[in-house]
């Protein structure tokens, strides 16, 4: 814990990888206090498989936010998925159904998209890359 508060000190901002997996538990949330909490892609998939997901993910992005972390989603490759994100209050979002990865150095237009941006007309998905 010591360390994170120097490195925040420096100016660093703390993101704990994989939650939902392994060691990126609720506890080490609770030990670090992390800036970003990022969800495991897998484990988000397969949350999403279930009929309740919507209903109990966001009492869980809502006490991550509670804990001062904002919250990305990653591996979203179906509108599922990012319906699950979007009605769960997360703030960032990562997958192949919103964009391909670029190559380091790459030039991209850095401004984030309003997750309205995301959301047709009729409130059907729209992925980026077969918006013209």
């Amino acid at each position: 814990a010591r360390l994170v508060r120097e490195m925040r000190r420096g100016g660093v901002r703390i993101a704990i990888d994989d939650f939902g997996t392994g060691h990126s538990t609720e506890a080490r949330i609770g030990l670090l206090s992390p800036d970003i909490v990022k969800i495991d892609g897998g484990w988000f998939a397969e949350f999403c498989r279930h009929a309740a997901a919507e209903r109990f993910f966001r009492p869980l992005v809502s006490t991550l936010h509670d804990r001062g972390a904002k919250v990305l989603v990653e591996g979203i490759e179906h509108a599922t998925h990012l319906r699950v994100a979007l009605d769960g209050g997360v703030d960032l979002l990562q997958g192949y159904h919103l964009a391909r990865p670029a190559l380091a150095g790459t030039i991209f237009n850095e401004e984030p998209l309003a997750i309205d941006a995301l959301l047709g007309m009729d409130n059907k998905v729209v992925p980026l890359h077969q918006r013209r």
